[in-house]
């Protein structure tokens, strides 16, 4: 079904990914050909086909030569075997894949080498996981959360998935093409040092140092996942606070008064890491501010935002000027800068406000959500020239 050069690519990077200085991979052999040939070929299917009306959720991994009992540990629970195995196939996964969550569990395949088939083998439990602001910072037994070390593919919509090793991502599948995942462009390399500048500027800062960069950093990826989740598509800009309000590039439409307060809380959480329960309890509250301050940015219009995430307005409508700057590609979260051109002329009108924007208001950050595909942010040091981040969604994490 699809072609050998996806296997290619796929192992090629599972290949790297094992090799590479900083992962600490325990060295496996690699999974044989023919089987992520024909697993990548079912998933693909699977993921074409509807249950009951609805689209089919998995994550499906592979054992191969190795002893998966091997791989239980204290953040792992065992796996739980069936009594048969029975042959994999696109149209088994789609009646099998609606009793498990793919979050909470992955189904288990063998590949029998003597027949070349993929063979159900068991089931493999793992917990959801969780951000800086819910998760539960105590662990109790029967807790484990990790997922298997071992060749997992995860559903990501149609013909679309994702590649897994454990928990942390090999890279996706989607509209044709594989892609290598590569750390967030948030990290100090990329896109996350033109926010750490400005955070660091903060008097919270002085006193709370990398915790504050960390809770704002991690509180700004949750804000953009849980407004891409609403499927609505919109904008988000960030203003730094000597250039708010910047009334000749925005129109508002909604201003609130008063606040979320979420700065204040955010001061809460780390005031109150060393207490669990009251911990426990702030988080909570960020994580329900983030939500709402997510929520305005589905309206029509530009959610603008300072820095440290306090709403300025919503629903606002970017009024910079036609900017001739031809943006370029940033540098990824390795640092690698690119310097290729981005043809903002293919997008539609937020990606172009967007990108105006940036070059008439240097230092402030513009998002632009689409509905159905990655989180795209606009820069400029200095308005002669825009860096664009193609997809801030991107993550070395499943």
């Amino acid at each position: 079904m699809l072609d050998p050069k996806y296997t290619d690519q796929i192992l090629d990077a599972w290949r790297a990914d094992q090799e590479h200085p900083h992962r600490g991979r325990p060295k496996l052999s690699p999974p044989p050909v023919d089987a992520i040939r024909c697993l990548l070929d079912e998933c693909f299917l699977a993921t074409l086909r509807d249950e009951e009306g609805q689209p089919i959720h998995f994550s499906v991994g592979l054992v191969w030569d190795q002893d998966p009992n091997s791989l239980v540990g204290p953040t792992m629970h065992p796996p739980m075997r069936l009594d048969s195995e029975s042959e994999f196939s696109a149209a088994s996964l789609a009646k099998l894949a609606p009793a498990f969550d793919p979050v909470l569990t992955t189904i288990v395949l063998h590949w029998n080498s003597g027949n070349a088939t993929l063979e159900y083998w068991g089931l493999w439990s793992h917990a959801q996981g969780h951000n800086r602001f819910s998760e539960v910072p105590v662990g109790v037994a029967g807790g484990a959360n990790f997922r298997p070390d071992i060749f997992t593919v995860i559903s990501k919509g149609r013909a679309a998935f994702a590649v897994a090793r454990g928990n942390s991502l090999i890279g996706t599948f989607h509209a044709g093409y594989f892609k290598v995942a590569k750390p967030t462009p948030f990290t100090s390399h990329s896109l996350g040092r033109h926010v750490y500048a400005v955070v660091e500027k903060d008097p919270i800062f002085g006193s709370t140092g990398m915790s504050y960069w960390h809770y704002i950093r991690d509180g700004l990826e949750l804000l953009l996942s849980e407004a891409s989740l609403r499927g609505h598509g919109g904008t988000i800009v960030l203003l730094p606070p000597d250039m708010a309000p910047v009334d000749s590039c925005f129109a508002s439409k909604y201003k609130l008064r008063g606040s979320v307060s979420l700065k204040d809380t955010l001061k809460k959480c780390m005031e109150c890491e060393r207490e669990i329960a009251s911990s426990i309890a702030y988080r909570k509250v960020a994580n329900e501010s983030i939500q709402r301050i997510s929520q305005l940015a589905a309206v029509d219009g530009a959610l603008i935002l300072t820095f440290d995430l306090e709403v300025i307005a919503f629903g606002a409508t970017l009024t910079a000027p036609r900017s001739s700057v031809i943006p370029t590609i940033g540098a990824d979260g390795f640092g690698s800068p690119s310097g290729q051109p981005f043809a903002v002329n293919r997008y539609g009108t937020r990606h172009r406000s967007a990108m105006d924007f940036a070059a008439a208001v240097p230092h402030a950050i513009a998002f632009v959500i689409s509905q159905d595909g990655p989180i795209r942010a606009f820069r400029s040091e200095d308005g002669k020239t825009v860096e664009v981040w193609p997809d801030c969604t991107t993550s070395m994490f499943v």
